[in-house]
Order: C-alpha cells, then sequence, then structure tokens
C-alpha cells in the first residue's frame, strides 16, 4: 500500500521501533511516481552487534507479541544489518540477502520459502504480519497535527482493533 513505502510511513515506523541506522529503502516501488524515496521495506544497521537469538527476543518485546517464529540454522551468529518489510515480505528475501542483511523481520513466512531462505544463508524474525499496527500512535499524531493546521473539526482516535487471528497457548 502506500503506506507502507511512503517516507515517514510503516516501514519507517518499524525501522525506528527496531533503532536502526543509516536506513535506507530496501525494494524499489515500480509505481509510475517511484522515487528513490518511495520502497517497500527498510534495511539498515543496528547500533550494537548482538545475536540473532537476542536481536529475536528483543523484537518479541519490542513488537508486543506473545510469540515469534526464527527461521535459523545459526542463532548465535552476529546481528548488525537488518532488514525490515512490513506485512508478508517473503518474496523480497534476496533482496534483503542481496543489501547484506544478517537479518530479515517480516511477516508470514511459509515452510518452503522459511527452508529456501536457511539454504540461502539469511536469518529471518516471523513476528507475525499484524505488527504494522505499530504506526497507529504515529499515524494519529500526524492526522491530528493536521487536523489543527487545516482546522478540521475531528478527533483523531487510535484504533484499538488487534488484527492478529493466532493465540499463542
Amino acid at each position: 500500500t502506500n503506506l507502507d513505502s511512503a517516507p515517514g510511513g510503516m516501514n519507517d515506523c518499524l525501522a525506528a521501533a527496531l533503532n536502526l541506522q543509516d536506513v535506507e529503502g530496501l525494494v524499489p516501488s515500480n509505481g509510475v511516481t517511484a522515487t528513490s524515496a518511495i520502497t517497500m521495506g527498510r534495511i539498515g544497521n543496528l547500533p550494537t552487534l548482538t545475536t540473532v537469538r537476542q536481536f529475536a527476543v528483543d523484537c518479541k518485546r519490542i513488537f508486543n507479541v506473545k510469540g515469534l517464529r526464527l527461521v535459523s540454522h545459526t542463532p548465535d551468529a552476529p546481528v548488525k544489518r537488518v532488514a525490515v518489510l512490513g506485512g508478508s515480505g517473503g518474496p523480497f528475501y534476496q533482496t534483503a540477502l542481496a543489501k547484506g542483511a544478517d537479518v530479515y523481520v517480516t511477516g508470514d513466512i511459509s515452510y518452503h520459502p522459511g527452508h529456501d531462505m536457511i539454504a540461502a544463508g539469511l536469518n529471518v524474525v516471523d513476528p507475525g504480519h499484524h505488527i504494522e499496527s505499530i504506526c497507529k500512535p504515529h499515524l494519529q499524531a500526524l492526522f491530528t497535527q493536521w487536523a489543527a493546521e487545516n482546522q478540521w473539526p475531528i478527533t483523531v482516535v487510535a484504533s484499538q482493533l488487534n488484527t492478529d487471528p493466532f493465540t499463542f497457548i
């Protein structure tokens, strides 16, 4: 969607939540208005080196999820460069690899692509598709600001809806 690709949009919120630095776009947009600033996903560097396992634990806390899936044969490998693409970013894992990602954070990884990712040497953290909701407070603040600047007589309320269809037991 436009929110996925826009500067300041959902993927920038995800990158900020992960505290990524030197952030750049991950997958170029193919739209008519595509520019280098309009890309799906982000890639950047962590401020400090960690391991795949610890990074996954951190993601669980950052995204406030009760569980996540880790696709990795090397959970103790070092992590510095992280790619993130909210939603279902499995088809773009080769771009994350090509741009030097140690770990790729995205949702909806299925069985066979998970094996392909392991075979390619990519560690993947799948906290779920719904982590995109992290941008709700940012959007509420932005829309409230626009309402004030334009004197729109509205009150902006962030959705409280939880779109995660899974229950971890």
